[in-house]
C-alpha cells in the first residue's frame, strides 16, 4: 500500500499488474503509446527510444534503472510495507562504492522528496 501513496498524492496515473506480466508490455493508446514497468524502475536519464532496463548496481548506462536488488544501502524489503517514504532518508543510503545508476536514483529521490514535502 505504501508504494501507492505517493503517485496518488502527486496525481500520477498508475496501473498495477502482477509479476507475471511483462513490465514493458507496450500498448497502443490512440496516437500515444504507454508502457508498463515495475514500481522499482525509474527513468534516470533522457529517453533515447530504447526500453532496456538495468539494475541500479550495474555500470551499464540506460534510461531505465531498476533498484529492486538494492541501491546503495537501500533494501526494498525493509521499506515495502512502510507508510513513510524513503526519499527523506537519502543520505543514509549513500555508500562509497556506488555506481552511476545508484547515484542517479538517489539524486532523483532527493529531488522528489523536496517536491513531495511541498504537497
Amino acid at each position: 500500500m505504501s508504494s501507492l501513496i505517493w503517485p496518488y498524492k502527486c496525481k500520477v496515473p498508475i496501473f498495477q499488474c502482477t509479476e507475471d506480466d511483462d513490465p514493458f508490455d507496450c500498448v497502443s493508446f490512440g496516437d500515444r503509446k504507454r508502457f508498463y514497468m515495475k514500481s522499482t524502475t525509474m527513468a534516470v536519464r533522457s529517453y533515447e527510444g530504447i526500453l532496456d532496463v538495468t539494475h541500479a548496481k550495474s555500470s551499464e548506462m540506460t534510461t531505465f534503472v531498476d533498484y529492486s536488488e538494492g541501491c546503495g544501502k537501500f533494501v526494498v524489503s525493509e521499506w515495502i510495507n512502510r507508510l513513510d517514504v524513503p526519499f527523506a532518508e537519502v543520505d543514509s543510503f549513500r555508500q562509497d562504492d556506488m555506481t552511476a545508476n545508484e547515484i542517479a536514483v538517489l539524486k532523483l529521490w532527493e529531488r522528489m522528496y523536496h517536491f513531495y514535502a511541498m504537497l
